[in-house]
């Protein structure tokens, strides 16, 4: 009778905890979701849109230490010290060895009064967009050493901005992908890889995959974006244009450049061959259904030249001399 009741029990059990197991990595997920959104803001120099981000995680964790780092930040760079100060005490208070903990301490200074430090200087000089004086800056903060890690992803951002930093900045974030394979490293790495046409296409590629993630899809679609509105593009770019249509067909921008390309394709076509704006004109007109003016254009390459007409059959057939 007893083993009878002990096998159901058991079962319900079993369930509850499973319930229990799964309940906790979806509230993991979102929560380093959210860190991964609030983190990226930071790095773009939303701070609207960063805090906004980090206040969503204190209701489930009043002393979750990343929120309490990203507005402790904020706060000191909107000029309240009081305020980064005391979410520093909570920090220590519950988080004593946390990254984050050193991390809010050193931009603080160390703990010590009033006053400017280095990384905050940098960070000033950042958003203003003096990135050479950021970059100095940083330096001082890390005495000559290399950026730890919990920094290095803004100090390469900024470092990508200055006239003879980006090559550093590109091999910099490609060690820190190599050691610390984040989402937030690998979509700084690709738009850093877009600030220059050779890397540009690299980039593209990488952000185009970034943008299935939920953690990083906004931002890494808004940079592939902007990335495809600097590409330098020819004829054989189109399918880069013809991706990121797919995914977003209202983007107007996008789609006029995209049809740029159909036009210049167009027109060195043309070129080779001056049978070929009648020959489009001719299956645009069959596509409208206009049948008489499709068949006087067809009319009128049929009357052309023979040596036009064979200027067209190496696109059907054998490559034409010299075209590799």
């Amino acid at each position: 009778m007893f083993r009878k009741h002990l096998k159901p029990l058991c079962l319900v059990g079993l369930l509850d905890l499973c319930v229990l197991t799964m309940l906790v990595w979806a509230q993991s997920a979102s929560v380093q979701q959210l860190v991964n959104q609030g983190n990226y803001w930071h790095d773009q120099g939303r701070e609207d849109l960063a805090a906004d981000t980090w206040r969503k995680l204190l209701p489930a964790d009043a002393n979750q230490p990343d929120a309490l780092l990203g507005l402790g930040l904020i706060d000191l760079n909107q000029g309240r010290r009081a305020e980064a100060q005391k979410r520093l005490q909570q920090l220590q208070t519950r988080h004593a060895q946390a990254p984050q903990t050193a991390r809010l301490r050193l931009a603080l200074g160390g703990g010590s009064g009033g006053g400017d430090n280095p990384l905050q200087a940098a960070r000033r000089s950042a958003a203003a967009g003096r990135y050479v004086d950021a970059v100095r800056s940083y330096d001082q903060a890390f005495a000559g050493s290399p950026p730890p890690d919990d920094l290095a992803l803004e100090y390469y951002q900024v470092l990508a901005g200055t006239p003879e930093g980006w090559s550093r900045a590109r091999d910099g974030l490609q060690k820190l992908v190599g050691r610390n394979d984040t989402p937030s490293a690998r979509l700084a790495l690709a738009q850093v890889l877009t600030y220059r046409e050779p890397s540009r296409r690299d980039g593209i590629s990488q952000l185009s995959a970034l943008s299935q993630r939920q953690d990083t899809g906004g931002p890494a679609r808004a940079a592939w974006r902007q990335a495809l509105l600097w590409l330098n593009a020819g004829a054989a770019d189109a399918p880069l244009y013809q991706a990121f249509l797919a995914a977003q067909p209202n983007d107007r921008e996008v789609a006029t450049k995209a049809g740029q390309l159909r036009e210049q394709a167009s027109t060195a076509a043309a070129a080779v061959d001056p049978n070929q704006r009648l020959l489009g004109e001719a299956f645009r007109a069959l596509d409208n259904n206009q049948l008489a003016q499709a068949e006087s254009r067809f009319a009128q390459v049929l009357r052309a030249p023979a040596r036009c007409r064979c200027a067209r059959r190496p696109r059907f057939g054998a490559p034409a001399p010299g075209t590799f």
